[in-house]
């Protein structure tokens, strides 16, 4: 029965009856029919627990009042302490804390520079506070401040600049000065003066520490190399010697050279004491964060950590300038306790990095993959116009293959078998594309009226295109022409730690691990699109009334077989110099020469066959003078069959890239099976010829000379 149950229990608990009742005895017991309960225990650990609750909430709230207290209690300031206890803790700081803590306010920059204060402090701080290594003693030529600033201050004694600013220190100037203002108090004895001037400056470096370094005579002239004074050890000496008699005189030299030789041993001492402070403070410093970073080290590897190590930079560097790493602290048994959080939190988010990069990098193993696969199926197949990798990489089953998983074995065999089924739904896709760009440009969409020629542009003769980087393609050598992006930068090469400059850097990848293989890989070429193209068949029209031909109806084939040259009406003379091409090269010429003018003012001619035989005759002979470079101009795009990745750049005649495979390969028999011809490859080449009046045979200019050297033009007789 517990304690609650009994009324008479709980009223005997808070009201306890008289002795004389008959139910309480020296042990309370009731009595319920045949079983005595004892029921003194239990009361007393209620009283127990209760007393306890009373007192810890007592002690809650006297906690909460204290805080509350010491939350709206007036803020206490350093500088608010009485003077005696203020110089009493001053007396514990190290000098270099001195020189800050006379920095931060006017109150404390007083009662600490005042010598009659606190003279005691800076004796104080400087001998005893300085004791590994010990700092030699003040000498009689410096105050306590001043020595205080030169051995452990970090400003320029002239204009204030603070470190690194101030980083020469002179001892026998007993100076410190920022690289500005030591060229201003420190100068050369090979100064420009008269030699009564040079006289009486020499007699006074006698009695002054000199330096033997680099410094200027004038602000814009060249370094030079120089016995160099003081210049405030000289004026204080001209001062002395102001006025005074030739005994004074004598004795204040005397005592200046005594105080000169005095500076040079205190120069000798604190350069030996510098030398030996930098040393025990880099052990404190630099020592402890080296020997720190070689313990987490160790820890990192038994933590399996050993790979993301050898991408932290040399000596570990994006590692070591991880704030809770940097800060100097003894090693001991807390100390990775206390930052390992940091630690693994920081090589945590580098592994993820570098495994999505191992992931990329896996990606664009698969893409070379793609490449070799598809030269094999373009030999294969015979296709034409022909898709760079980067137009397939985003079918579904490339991509799929491409992004498997990455323990999967992607071999050479992966893509042979889809390529050819995709290769052919890609020119299907092209041809479309294309056809609706150039419908759509001409206002039509694809009737089903009329013949072959009009429902399919592409065989009209005037499908001529220009593409947004300037080029100019015709079908279908549009479809595999290469875009690059204008500007940007490529973000997805990825880390490298084996490169001479490789620095730890590791960012995340800027974007899907698949995005980001396919751009490292070809950027700046872009996807091929037909966005990038736009029809120039308005300013080519002209070409084919000449000949009283439809434009819209005529096909490259009906072209071919006229076999006509062209003359343009805005570059020739009439009766004077024509110049004729056939009509492909008269498609360029519109669009390069002539795309800013307006489309009625291109007008054309055609030649007569006595200007056609004589312009084919000129194609003949230099056809034969120049057989070489015109064949090095078509064929100028090929490329190493094991390497090619079809990047923009440098591209080589097949002769070069026989020698590449050669050379790199080591394939010594290379032949046309081990290069491949960039797809991206214009037949369009300006090819003109120039019929020259007869009249000028005897007035040519120089360009006339070199035309004919060239077998480019000719004498004609126009009728």
């Amino acid at each position: 029965m517990s304690f609650t149950q009994d009324p008479a229990l709980f009223c005997n608990h808070h009201h306890p009856p008289h002795q004389s009742s008959p139910e309480v005895h020296h042990g309370i017991y009731f009595a319920y029919s045949d079983t005595q309960v004892n029921y003194s225990d239990l009361i007393v650990n209620r009283v127990l627990a209760d007393a306890n609750a009373q007192a810890e909430c007592a002690a809650k709230r006297r906690r909460i009042n204290i805080r509350l207290a010491s939350d709206y209690a007036p803020k206490r300031r350093i500088q608010d302490l009485p003077l005696e206890i203020l110089l009493q803790i001053s007396q514990w700081v190290r000098p270099g804390d001195l020189l800050t803590l006379i920095r931060t306010t006017k109150r404390l920059r007083k009662i600490l520079l005042d010598r009659k204060v606190a003279a005691l402090v800076w004796e104080v701080s400087l001998t005893c506070n300085v004791q590994d290594p010990k700092l030699p003693g003040r000498p009689t030529f410096l105050s306590e401040v001043k020595y205080a600033e030169l051995a452990f201050g970090r400003h320029c004694f002239k204009c204030g600049r603070d470190a690194p600013a101030a980083d020469s220190v002179f001892w026998k100037f007993r100076a410190r000065y920022c690289k500005i203002c030591k060229f201003q108090e420190i100068i050369p004895n090979n100064q420009d003066k008269t030699p009564s001037e040079q006289r009486r400056f020499q007699s006074l470096m006698d009695v002054c520490p000199v330096v033997q370094g680099i410094a200027r005579v004038r602000s814009s002239a060249p370094l030079t190399t120089a016995m160099t004074v003081h210049k405030p050890d000289i004026d204080h000496l001209e001062r002395r010697l102001a006025g005074t008699s030739q005994d004074q005189r004598t004795r204040i030299m005397e005592e200046m050279k005594k105080q000169t030789e005095e500076i040079k041993q205190f120069a000798l001492r604190l350069r030996r004491w510098d030398h030996d402070w930098r040393e025990t403070r880099w052990e404190e410093t630099d020592g402890a964060r080296e020997l720190k970073l070689k313990r987490i080290i160790k820890h990192l590897i038994a933590l399996g950590y050993g790979i993301d190590i050898l991408y932290l930079g040399p000596s570990q560097k994006k590692l070591s300038e991880l704030q809770a790493v940097h800060k100097t602290e003894r090693w001991n048994d807390a100390t990775w306790e206390k930052i390992r959080h940091d630690v693994i939190e920081f090589m945590d988010n580098r592994k993820a990095s570098r495994l999505d990069w191992e992931r990329v990098k896996q990606m664009r193993e698969r893409l070379a993959i793609l490449e070799r696969s598809l030269v094999k199926a373009l030999d294969a197949n015979d296709l034409y116009p022909v898709p760079h990798a980067l137009d397939l990489v985003f079918y579904r089953k490339i991509r799929a293959v491409i992004e498997s998983p990455s323990d999967v074995d992607v071999t050479n065999m992966a893509f042979d078998g889809m390529l050819p089924g995709i290769l052919k739904h890609w020119q299907r896709e092209v041809t479309v594309e294309m056809s609706a760009c150039l419908l759509k440009t001409e206002g039509r969409h694809g009737s089903d009226g009329g013949d072959d020629s009009s429902r399919n542009p592409l065989k009209l003769a005037k499908s001529i295109l220009k593409c947004a980087c300037g080029a100019i393609r015709t079908w279908p050598d549009a479809a595999s022409h290469s875009h690059e992006e204008s500007g940007g930068v490529n973000d997805c090469i990825g880390p490298d730690r084996h490169a001479p400059d490789f620095d730890g850097t590791l960012d995340p990848i800027p974007r899907t691990a698949f995005e980001t293989a396919v751009r490292g890989r070809y950027w700046p070429r872009k996807a091929w699109s037909s966005k990038c193209f736009h029809p120039c068949d308005a300013h080519v029209a002209g070409l084919f009334r000449a000949c009283d031909l439809d434009p819209n109806t005529t096909t490259c084939a009906q072209m071919d077989r006229l076999d006509a040259r062209f003359s343009c009406k805005l570059c020739s003379v009439p009766e004077k110099v024509k110049y004729l091409m056939p009509w492909r090269n008269a498609l360029l010429h519109c669009v390069q020469d002539h795309l800013g003018s307006l489309p009625s003012t291109i007008k054309w001619t055609r030649a007569t066959h006595a200007e056609t035989a004589a312009a084919k005759r000129l194609e003949r002979l230099r056809g034969s003078q120049t057989a070489g470079p015109l064949e090095d101009l078509q064929v100028a795009n090929w490329h190493c069959r094991y390497c090619y990745a079809g990047r923009l750049g440098a591209r080589y005649t097949m002769k070069d890239a026989i020698k590449h495979v050669q050379k790199h390969h080591r394939i010594q028999n290379a032949g046309d099976s081990d290069v491949v011809q960039d797809p991206d490859n214009s037949v369009l080449v300006d090819d003109s010829v120039v019929l020259i009046s007869e009249k000028y045979r005897h007035k040519m200019n120089r360009t006339m000379q070199k035309m004919l050297d060239t077998r480019r033009a000719c004498f004609f007789a126009f009728g």
